[in-house]
C-alpha cells in the first residue's frame, strides 16, 4: 500500500517501458485517501458549524440529529459533533469514527452544494455500527438528500461487523 506522504510523492519513481520518471502525485494510490471523506468535504472551522447550527434545517433519528444548509459550492461538507454527554473520550472518538464510516457510504449519493453536521445522540454511545448506520440512512431520507430508488447496501458476513463488536461478542460467549 502506498501512503501519501510529501516525503514520498516527491520520490521519482520509473516509468514503465525505461521512459523517463515521471512524479507521483500526493494522494494517489494511497487506501485510506481514497477511501475517506476528502479534506474538501469536511467541516472543520468553528465558523462554519456555527453557521450551520444557526441557519440550518434540523432531522432526526433516534441516535443522531443532521442539521443541513445550502454551502453554494460544488460539494456537500460533512461535520460531527459528539458532546461528553456520551461518554470519556474513548467512546466519543469510537462513535464519531462510527459515524464518518457510515457516511461515508453514503455520501456519494448525497445531494451536492450542502453542509451536513450530524450530532451524535447520547443514545449512540450503545448503539451498534448496524443501528448507527441506519440511523444516518434514516435522517437522510427524511432530509430528502438522498435519491428516491437509493438503497443502502446490505451488510453481511464477519467483514460488515465492526471488530470491536466482534470482540465484545467473543468474550460475552467465552463468559457464558
Amino acid at each position: 500500500m502506498r501512503h501519501c506522504g510529501l516525503a514520498r510523492a516527491r520520490r521519482r519513481v520509473p516509468a514503465a517501458g525505461g521512459e523517463r520518471a515521471r512524479r507521483r502525485t500526493p494522494g494517489a494510490g494511497c487506501a485510506h485517501t481514497a477511501r475517506g471523506l476528502g479534506h474538501t468535504e469536511k467541516l472543520k472551522k468553528q465558523g462554519d458549524f456555527a453557521a450551520v447550527l444557526a441557519r440550518g434545517r434540523a432531522w432526526s433519528a433516534y441516535t443522531v440529529r443532521l442539521i443541513v444548509t445550502p454551502n453554494h459550492r460544488p460539494r456537500s461538507r460533512c461535520g460531527f459533533i459528539t458532546s461528553k454527554r456520551l461518554g470519556n473520550a474513548v467512546t466519543r472518538n469510537r462513535v464519531r469514527r462510527r459515524l464518518r464510516e457510515s457516511v461515508r457510504a453514503h455520501y456519494p449519493h448525497v445531494r451536492p452544494g450542502l453542509d451536513l453536521v450530524f450530532i451524535a445522540r447520547p443514545a449512540a454511545a450503545a448503539a451498534s455500527f448496524r443501528e448507527l448506520d441506519r440511523h444516518v440512512c434514516t435522517a437522510l431520507r427524511r432530509a430528502r438528500l438522498l435519491p428516491p430508488h437509493y438503497r443502502p447496501r446490505q451488510a453481511s458476513g464477519a467483514s460488515a461487523q465492526p471488530r470491536a463488536e466482534r470482540d465484545r461478542e467473543k468474550t460475552t460467549r467465552a463468559a457464558e
